[in-house]
């Protein structure tokens, strides 16, 4: 019979076998990898250039297709730059007209301008502010996101010069996106100065070494620039956010952090045991190696399902999550082989503390303290390694085992499984309290408002709607696309719908191609025609519509080829209740055949719509995905189900925080005064949950591969849910805490979109690595007992046959052999 390679275990496979060659290899492999990491840092410095920050709607719905239209027909359509032109004397000076003018003739000469539109040029009493010292120009700006940006930034600091006396300030979505980028930047740079020297210092204090500290920070570095080189390939493809590379630098440092600690961890323990370093780190490979490629796809797949939800920022950055998963896994899996084999036994040297360690020792000599090693105090041997904790012979050794068994883990744990019902049930109601929050959710879509209060986006929006009667993104915009008001039947029809419009409660204007109506406006002379003659309007009431250079531009604006654009102003906020309840009245009023209703109001009250319709789709996708992964890892359907709806209650819980913090207000100051808005932004949050859902099946499956392990060893369940926890617990401590840190930092940063995702991610992770898995898991395996390894007999050949362990093959019997190979078993003669 073949002898089996000693300290390595059945089934190891492929990833033994790349093991051995990799520490045959490890010179090349690092020397390798060296010249990779350059090849792509350098590659990577061009995405700066490709970040997109569009993708914030939904296409295909009723308002994407009323801006399209809007777009082909008429020149009044959303404005990529709001310009505010103030002067120090009444914007209608001749010589501040003349100042404004030429302005606006520069602009509209510079390359990548489509078109400008300003109070100057159209008259319209919209675009001048109500003391009469400003007014607007809106830019429109030709190309996609990542071009208009260039534009935009190339062009609005240049407006200073040409400004003269006047003072241009900018808002809108262009240069909002500008502004985002900038401020990304610095937020990336100020995270990488805390968050590393933080987990180097939480790596330290971990692994009680510094050779083992180190190895995780460099996997991490290698995962990030790995990542921005293969989001410059992907932008060639798809747009990329502008929340990419701050998500891939709290995502990749976590991550990979992550899967090191599950290998290296694996990796000292086989040395304890006496394993030679190549055995140690083939053992670690083959073992924990599962576990780490296991856990990087169940959250890849877990976050591809969010590609089914139709808006284009969350598929950007669920591709970037997707991506940095792969590439955290494939960096650990590929290059962190040879650090270990390079490092070697020197991996339990260099600890920055051991003079302290030292000193406790000596004074457990002098009977004045007992070290706390192994199970508990006092304890004779170490229950992994076997080896002395006390004596001539513990003194003479340096005890080498790198992973005791978490005295105050093995507490919790024990009193978990003593009282389930009362352990249990409390985690559960303290997380219930946590979500309740949730209750009262409202979701919004990102603006200008997400930036700081001071940035010149967010400033310039502010005082336009301070400042103007109509502020230029409060409009709804119906669209007739088949009403032709010059006809006098159409501009019969559309007088009427007018009136209607006008009559609504809110509605503070309505403009049209054949005049302004308000709200109790006495009845006037229609301005319909008799015959086929161009269309009229009044202006204030008094004059004769289309007489006046207002008119006219009025009239153009509102009046396309065969179709007629009615615009209705309000003074609610775009997102607000108010400004949904007034949407839904416009589209009840009938109107003169098909109608299409655009503007900021429709459009994120359709891309809700758009992605409560596909949510159902995406949630089930996830929990099939992560179901079906997790019965192939542990081969039982109860405790399948069970991570799925633990997974599910820790994460209502924190978005639940995340409402009371980001909607309701409360640590607002703690977290750098964010703008009040509330309501929480749609896709930081959907994000947030599915990554943070993804990390606690991570922990799960590192948890269970520990417990099933000890459970097939002995047969007692109890006791393998306790060891289970007390040996994973101060390790998923680490782990959560090092996630915790890369992520946490983006709740410092000056962008609440990644205010919500570093917060959710942060109190996730903690509250499923203490109350979930310190608590609740092992309460509910408790009352569970051997069933959670239970399956039907189909199920349980399926794992059989496809079942994935850390600890070898799969529990129960082999699959039966098919007929074939019984007869060719019987004919051939026995191995020797």
């Amino acid at each position: 019979m073949t002898a089996r390679r000693p300290g390595v275990p059945p089934r190891a496979g492929a990833l033994a076998a790349y093991a051995r060659w990799c520490v045959r290899h490890r010179g090349r492999m690092l020397s390798f990898a060296l010249l990779l990491a350059v090849v792509l840092g350098l590659a990577s410095m061009k995405l700066d250039d490709r970040l997109s920050n569009g993708g914030y709607t939904v296409r295909g719905t009723q308002a994407a297709r009323a801006e399209a239209v809007m777009a082909r027909r008429f020149p009044v359509k959303p404005a990529d730059l709001v310009l505010r032109v103030s002067a120090k004397e009444d914007v209608d000076a001749p010589a501040v007209a003349r100042s404004a003018t030429r302005l606006d003739r520069w602009l509209a000469d510079r390359p990548g301008v489509a078109g400008v539109q300003s109070y100057w040029t159209a008259r319209d009493p919209a675009l001048r502010a109500r003391d009469g010292r400003s007014a607007l120009m809106r830019v429109d700006l030709s190309g996609d996101d990542a071009r208009a940006a260039r534009t935009a930034e190339r062009i609005v600091p240049a407006l200073a010069e040409r400004a003269g006396s006047l003072t241009v300030e900018a808002t809108g979505p262009t240069w909002a996106s500008v502004q985002f980028l900038r401020l990304a930047k610095d937020d990336l740079h100020r995270a990488e100065l805390v968050t590393v020297p933080l987990l180097l210092l939480i790596l330290l204090l971990a692994f009680r070494s510094v050779h083992a500290a180190l190895l995780p920070l460099a996997i991490g570095g290698l995962t990030i620039v790995a990542t921005l080189s293969a989001l410059v390939l992907l932008s060639e493809f798809t747009p990329v956010s502008v929340f990419a590379p701050n998500l891939t630098t709290a995502l990749g440092l976590g991550l990979a952090i992550d899967y090191s600690l599950f290998i290296t961890t694996r990796y000292r323990e086989e040395l304890a045991r006496g394993c030679t370093v190549g055995q140690a780190v083939e053992r670690a490979m083959a073992s924990a190696g599962h576990t780490v490629l296991f856990s990087a796809l169940t959250v890849a797949l877990a976050t591809a399902n969010l590609l089914v939800l139709p808006l284009g920022v969350l598929r950007s950055l669920a591709m970037t999550t997707i991506v940095v998963v792969l590439m955290a896994a494939a960096a650990t899996m590929l290059i962190l082989p040879a650090l270990l084999a390079v490092v070697g036994e020197r991996i339990t040297a260099g600890d920055p503390i051991a003079w302290l360690r030292r000193a406790r020792r000596a004074r457990a000599r002098n009977g004045r303290r007992r070290p706390v090693l192994g199970f508990g105090q006092g304890a004779e041997r170490c229950a992994h390694c076997g080896e002395a904790l006390r004596g001539v012979a513990f003194r003479r050794s340096r005890h080498r085992c790198a992973v005791p068994e978490s005295a105050a883990w093995r507490r919790v744990a024990a009193l978990s499984t003593r009282r389930p019902v009362l352990v249990g049930g409390a985690c559960a109601l303290v997380l219930l309290l946590m979500a309740a929050p949730f209750l009262w959710v409202r979701f919004g879509i990102a603006d200008e408002r997400v930036l700081p209060a001071g940035t010149e986006s967010h400033r310039t929006a502010r005082g336009i709607h301070q400042d103007f009667a109509q502020p230029f993104d409060r409009d709804l915009h119906v669209v007739l696309p088949y009403l032709d008001s010059s006809r006098p039947a159409g501009c019969r029809r559309l007088e009427t719908y007018a009136r209607r419009l006008a009559a609504l409660p809110d509605v503070t204007a309505v403009r049209t191609a054949t005049g302004v109506h308000h709200r109790g406006d006495a009845p006037k002379k229609s301005p319909c025609p008799p015959a086929a003659e161009p269309a009229a309007e009044e202006k204030a009431g008094k004059t004769e519509a289309g007489k006046t250079e207002a008119g006219k531009a009025l009239a153009g604006a509102y009046h396309g080829s065969a179709a007629t654009l009615v615009s209705v102003s309000s003074p609610h906020d775009a997102q607000s209740a108010d400004a949904r309840e007034l949407l839904d009245r416009v589209r009840d009023v009938r109107s003169p055949g098909r109608r299409l209703v655009a503007g900021p109001t429709p459009q994120a009250v359709d891309t809700l719509r758009a992605l409560g319709d596909r949510l159902p789709l995406a949630g089930g996708l996830i929990a099939a995905t992560v179901l079906m992964l997790l019965f192939l890892f542990t081969g039982g359907v109860l405790v399948s189900v069970k991570a799925v709806a633990v997974g599910a209650l820790s994460l209502t819980a924190s978005c639940g925080a995340l409402v009371a913090i980001f909607q309701d207000g409360h640590l607002r100051g703690l977290l750098g005064d964010f703008t009040m808005t509330h309501q929480v932004e749609v896709v930081s949050i959907l994000l947030t949950v599915t990554v943070a859902f993804g990390l606690s099946v991570d922990y799960e499956v590192f948890l269970l591969s520990r417990i099933r392990e000890h459970h097939l060893a002995t047969g007692d369940h109890t006791a393998a849910v306790v060891r289970g926890i007390a040996g994973t617990g101060r390790l998923v401590s680490v782990a959560a805490l090092a996630v915790a840190v890369s992520t946490g930092v983006l709740a410092f940063s000056t962008n609440t979109v990644l205010k919500i995702i570093g917060v959710g991610l942060a109190l996730s992770v903690l509250v499923d690595a203490t109350l979930v898995r310190g608590l609740l898991v092992p309460a509910f395996m408790r009352l569970t007992g051997t069933a959670n390894w239970w399956a039907p007999a189909p199920l349980a050949r399926l794992h059989a046959r496809f079942g994935v362990s850390e600890s070898g093959p799969p529990a129960g019997p082999p699959p039966r052999p098919t007929a074939v190979r019984r007869v060719l078993a019987a004919l051939m003669p026995p191995r020797l």
